[in-house]
């Protein structure tokens, strides 16, 4: 499968446990946009894929239990401080769509999103 994804700045929930603790995230336009995935699901319903564009390079990796689809995102190159995160959807004859939250490797800067994926041509 193949198709888009767009994303958008998230929130950095802080539970009341930790509502004296100040944290300042920078702003920042990073990962905002849209970019590009790959996914291929094996027999077994092992997930692989890469991703590109406002994230930067990364890579998939995760299962396909069903009609739903959950991977890890991870970066390409490790040590690029980049974005990573998770993605969740659900899969149909026509393709998946579904969300991913990530963040930045110090985990200041958060971003959401959604994707859409098509059968490979």
């Amino acid at each position: 499968m193949q198709g888009t994804y767009k994303t958008s700045a998230g929130a950095l929930v802080v539970t009341a446990d930790w509502k004296k603790t100040h944290f300042a995230a920078p702003e920042s336009s990073a990962g905002i946009g849209e970019g590009t995935m790959t996914v291929q699901v094996d027999g077994a319903g092992r997930v692989t894929g890469t991703l590109d564009g406002v994230l930067g390079a990364a890579v998939l990796e995760g299962k396909v239990n069903g009609d739903n689809l959950s991977a890890a995102i991870r970066r390409k190159d490790p040590t690029d401080r980049g974005f990573a995160g998770t993605l969740v959807g659900t899969v149909a004859t026509g393709g998946a769509t579904g969300t991913m939250n990530l963040a930045s490797a110090e985990g200041g800067v958060v971003r959401t999103g959604t994707f859409t994926l098509s059968p490979a041509h």
